[in-house]
């Protein structure tokens, strides 16, 4: 089963297009996590496949427990850019080769006038540290400028872990 929208009555074609589109690359995400793969589009090399962080707008920022614990410099809540949420997954990485996440359920809210969309997702993560395994619910932003979809943001909310 691929545990993403469910088709709403009321959504158009384009609406369901667009749905599948922008859930495809949050697939890649996380596909791109799992194979360590944290190249800023810049760091491609000509010949090279493209980053899926692509994906993210330039002013993207995020707030998750993984990148605060790791590049926060004063206690509380932060905002970190997409390099400061790369380097975090780089660095769990390193420390930690049997990380890894799985998408447990996606829903995608959609309003295709407005040029935004909401994209909730389910996670699992393991191996970090190994034999655990968390739950968690990470919310994505997207916004469309000059007919592009982009990921403008996303915070994250753990869950409890054996619930």
């Amino acid at each position: 089963m691929n545990p993403s929208s469910q088709a709403q009555p009321h959504q158009t074609d384009q609406d369901k297009q667009t749905i599948a589109y922008i859930e495809a690359i949050m697939y890649q995400f996380k596909d791109s996590i799992n194979a360590k793969d944290f190249r800023m589009p810049h760091e491609v090399k000509p010949g090279e496949q493209p980053s899926i962080w692509r994906y993210m707008a330039d002013y993207f920022d995020t707030e998750q427990d993984l990148v605060q614990k790791t590049q926060a410099t004063t206690p509380g809540p932060s905002k970190f850019g997409l390099k400061e949420t790369l380097e975090s997954y780089k660095m769990a990485g390193a420390a930690y080769p049997d990380f890894h996440i799985e998408v447990k359920e996606m829903k995608t809210d959609l309003d295709v006038k407005a040029g935004w969309a909401t994209v909730f997702v389910n996670l699992e993560s393991s191996g970090l540290p190994k034999e655990v395994t968390r739950t968690s619910v990470t919310v994505f932003d997207w916004k469309r400028r000059n007919g592009e979809w982009k990921c403008v943001s996303s915070w994250a909310a753990n869950g409890m872990p054996g619930i």
